[in-house]
């Protein structure tokens, strides 16, 4: 289900960014022609989710492990509420409600 999940994912720009630049290495090192070169990148430009990036380069090598997608964590995420920390009165940073409401007016 998470890989699932990873596929689905709006894509970032930098997301996209990092596929082109792993498109462009494989060119320049004569993996693709240049119609392939082109297709692929506007095929990247296009994309609207993760899995699309994917399957754009997966058939292209890396130079380094920091240039393989993804770049977001694939941790599941964790269920129920984050945790709420509210500040109070006995933290000396904390000037009160009065205070903060005032910078706002």
């Amino acid at each position: 289900m998470a890989g699932t999940r990873l596929t689905r994912m709006l894509a970032s720009v930098s997301d996209r960014d990092r596929a082109i630049r792993i498109i462009k290495e494989s060119f320049i090192e004569g993996r693709l022609a240049m119609d392939e070169f082109e297709q692929r990148v506007g095929q990247v430009l296009e994309s609207r989710e993760f899995g699309e990036l994917l399957a754009l380069t997966a058939d292209l090598p890396v130079r380094s492990p920091f240039d393989r997608l993804p770049s977001h964590p694939t941790a599941p995420r964790r269920s129920g509420p984050l945790p709420l920390r509210l500040p109070c009165g006995s933290d000396p940073g904390w000037h009160g409600y009065s205070a903060a409401r005032q910078a706002f007016t």
